[in-house]
């Protein structure tokens, strides 16, 4: 216990003489003047992807500032992949506004067949038109509101490899700052 209230006296001590001499000379304490050696620290240095040199700023043994560029990969074919990759959301862009034209399609289809059955139903509760008509409305009727559904199916799907596109986009983009 003595030993414990003997380190906590000496810590408090410390701490008053800096604070105390902080403000005598009314400078912050920047640097410190001893005699010694100072040992550089030998730093690994490895890129996020595999390549081929473009540009080595510094031989071995060098100083750099922390931040520096000191390398960079060529990025070559990472260009390539990234106009790749542009195309692929063009090309996904316009397949989703064919996508929106086939559903529009579907959709005057479907409300063109509904309106038939409707009609051919009255015709038939009048007697003026057969039961296999009225069957083949109802028929053509279900197989556009199927059509139309699919058509919903195949906006999502185009939306959804617009959305892979971009997401391909922007891992190609970001391994071109990775070359740095």
């Amino acid at each position: 216990m003595k030993k414990r209230l003997a380190i906590l006296v000496l810590i408090v001590i410390v701490i008053s003489s800096v604070v105390y001499f902080r403000k005598a000379n009314n400078k912050p304490v920047t640097s410190i003047n001893k005699a010694g050696i100072v040992q550089a620290v030998e730093v690994n240095i490895t890129s996020k992807i595999a390549g081929k040199l473009s540009f080595l700023c510094c031989d071995e043994g060098d100083s750099v500032d922390k931040g520096s560029v000191i390398a960079r990969l060529e990025n070559n074919d990472l260009d390539a992949l990234i106009k790749q990759a542009e195309a692929s959301v063009q090309r996904a862009a316009a397949d989703i506004e064919t996508a929106k034209a086939k559903r529009e399609a579907a959709r005057a289809a479907m409300e063109e067949a509904s309106a038939q059955l409707k009609r051919k139903g009255e015709l038939l509760k009048a007697e003026l038109v057969s039961r296999s008509d009225f069957d083949i409305a109802e028929r053509n009727s279900s197989t556009a509101a199927a059509n139309y559904k699919a058509t919903l199916s195949g906006l999502a799907s185009a939306v959804a490899a617009r959305n892979e596109a971009e997401a391909m986009l922007s891992v190609r983009k970001a391994q071109v700052l990775d070359t740095v």
